[in-house]
């Protein structure tokens, strides 16, 4: 196969090796599609602290050697995920839009723990009207330092499409210096339903008639009003993510990760939830807020022959 080639224009490089921490051996390997249990991944890496941003760009179509990959016991999947002969770096086979105006491309790639990577795509032209016919597309990412990647799981995430940017003021007295990436674990955010005042901050434009907001913020704490779909297609806050200084993201999960919208009824729900606002931020904070979408079945890094 073709040689490694990383998305181009990275904006801010990773960082070092050092900075994960790896304080563990890793041994063993997953069977392809699926993590083991007694040879998973066990080291230790400070969540978010590796971190690759890169320029939108379409990515490459996905060849015959590539399509073979979304071909597992006799079934044909949406998503995979194959480390390189290089062991260095593996690519992600995936169905995209067709056109380069509606292609969808990655915008960051973070290692959240030792288990997983958080791969953040973004449409290359906002708010464009696609067909829903696509074409299979191909990535390639480099491996971060200090894990094995076969069986490490690959969540992928799509940027919200809101029309404005989501700001807030953090206190400069709470931020810490030498402020570097980080990803913190959400879990048990509460979620309350909007008030009307909320809701009428979210009013859009013409192109989108609505979007989510922050809708309030102190010395500690910020608060998103966003709508979101019935139960069971909703989603919870899942990380909250530190890209820099003055930018943070907030990942959104299915609530139900695996499998697809069968299930999911009509209409919508405004709700609210509150955040901490991390130590390493200060000033002016841009928030921009991601959401993945649930797949029949997690992408995890196979072999490079499976």
């Amino acid at each position: 196969m073709t040689g490694f080639q990383a998305p181009t224009c990275r904006r801010r490089s990773a960082v070092t090796a050092v900075a994960l921490l790896c304080v563990a051996v890793l041994a063993g390997c997953s069977p392809a599609g699926t993590p083991s249990e007694s040879t998973a991944p066990t080291a230790t890496v400070v969540p978010g602290a590796y971190l690759e941003e890169f320029e939108l760009e379409v990515a490459r179509t996905a060849t015959d050697e590539d399509l073979d990959l979304l071909v597992r016991d006799g079934q044909t999947r949406m998503h995979a995920a194959a480390l390189n002969d290089d062991g260095q770096s593996f690519r992600l086979v995936r169905l995209d839009f067709a056109g380069d105006t509606c292609s969808e491309a990655p915008t960051r790639l973070m290692l959240l723990d030792s288990t997983t990577i958080l791969i953040t795509y973004e449409r290359i032209v906002p708010y464009t009207s696609c067909l829903t016919s696509g074409t299979t597309r191909v990535d390639e990412f480099r491996v971060p330092p200090g894990v094995e990647p076969v069986g490490l799981e690959v969540p992928t995430t799509n940027t919200h499409s809101a029309s404005q940017p989501l700001t807030f003021e953090a206190p400069s007295v709470t931020a810490t210096t030498g402020a570097v990436s980080s990803s913190t674990a959400l879990a048990d955010v509460p979620s309350r339903l909007a008030t009307d005042e909320e809701s009428a901050l979210m009013t859009g434009d013409k192109t989108i008639p609505r979007h989510p907001k922050v809708v309030a913020s102190d010395s500690t704490t910020f608060t998103i009003a966003r709508f979101d779909a019935l139960e069971p297609c909703n989603s919870v806050p899942s990380e909250l993510i530190v890209l820099s200084s003055t930018e943070i993201s907030v990942n959104y999960r299915s609530f139900s990760r695996e499998g697809g919208y069968s299930d999911c009824v009509p209409g919508s729900v405004d709700l609210a939830e509150q955040f901490e606002i991390p130590a390493s931020v200060a000033g002016s904070v841009t928030v921009s807020i991601t959401e993945e979408t649930p797949k029949a079945k997690p992408i995890y890094i196979e072999p490079s022959t499976v």
